[in-house]
């Protein structure tokens, strides 16, 4: 059985320090990516929990089995997810203060690990930037493990809305990878945006399964719901 430390939880809020252990709520962190630093030194399958409805402008990189709960933060940055993550957030949007690798606010991305899988929910995603700076091309979320390791990743979403040229849910790669999806609207704010894309990178092509609420678009121009 997996032992106390093997479970462990950081906590994180806007009034914390990273100074802080994270250990327990009175002494939290104040950002996600020291949290991380610290259950990465541990073993085990930690959780970081962020306790407030700030806004965390960071960029973010899930270690394996690692979980981040934020059911009321915003987070403003690229998170990278791996073998075995959880990721749950109010709002996700491009960050303001850095660049985004990949042009890609949420990359699954497995190197290590074959039959693995990840699970992110959030109730919006937006590949603008809070204040509705657009950047063209964006996408919100791709699958993109190393060549012939077969991944999943779990997605549950409110509202997926995409920028001009933005793309919702992609898979890149040569793996027979699957994408489950339930996205209650994606909206599709400018020209040329694609919901679903499957991509001419997706050699293989991965299995798409899911359901969507309703696609809304606001330009008409070039607008797709679903990429094939």
């Amino acid at each position: 059985s997996a032992s106390l430390i093997d479970l462990q939880t950081y906590y994180v809020s806007k009034d914390g320090s990273d100074t802080n252990s994270g250990l327990n709520i009175g002494e939290p962190k104040l950002t996600i990516t020291s949290a991380i630093s610290a259950a990465s030194a541990e073993s085990g399958e930690h959780t970081i929990q962020v306790l407030d409805d700030g806004i965390y402008d960071e960029q973010i990189t899930l270690t394996p089995g690692l979980s981040l709960f934020a059911p009321f933060a915003t987070i403003a940055g690229q998170i990278i997810m791996g073998i075995n993550n959880h990721v749950k957030v109010d709002k996700h949007y491009r960050p303001t203060t850095s660049s985004v690798s990949n042009n890609t606010l949420l990359l699954c991305s497995y190197s290590t690990s074959s039959g693995s899988s990840s699970y992110y929910e959030a109730n919006l995603v937006d590949t603008r930037e809070i204040d509705g700076t657009d950047f063209v091309n964006q996408t919100a979320i791709k699958l993109a493990p190393s060549p012939l390791w077969k991944s999943d990743l779990h997605v549950k979403i409110g509202i997926l809305r995409l920028g001009e040229g933005g793309r919702g849910l992609t898979n890149e790669g040569t793996s027979f990878n699957t994408l489950y999806f339930d996205i209650n609207n994606i909206e599709l704010h400018d020209v040329n945006g694609k919901g679903i894309y499957t991509g001419t990178s997706d050699t293989f092509g991965a299995q798409y399964i899911g359901k969507i609420g309703k696609i809304l678009s606001y330009s008409g121009i070039g607008d797709t719901g679903i990429f094939i």
